[in-house]
């Protein structure tokens, strides 16, 4: 079985790819929690502080219609 690595580079961002004779490697579960977990956590706080500012809205207005 042979396993090919490609590194590659372009202006500072560096891309690896690590494939194998059947398919690419898979990722590990905890890797894929790392990328994942802080774009979540943001999206997450993004939308309870919209909401937060919705509600100050209205009730400084009650005329207000989205």
């Amino acid at each position: 079985m042979a396993v090919k690595h490609l590194v590659l580079e372009l202006r500072g961002f560096t891309c690896k790819l690590t494939r194998s004779a059947h398919s690419l490697l898979l990722e590990n579960s905890w890797s894929i929690m790392k990328q994942v977990l802080l774009p979540y956590l943001v999206s997450g706080l993004g939308t309870m502080a919209a909401g937060m500012v919705m509600d100050e809205v209205q009730d400084s207005n009650q005329w207000f219609i989205l």
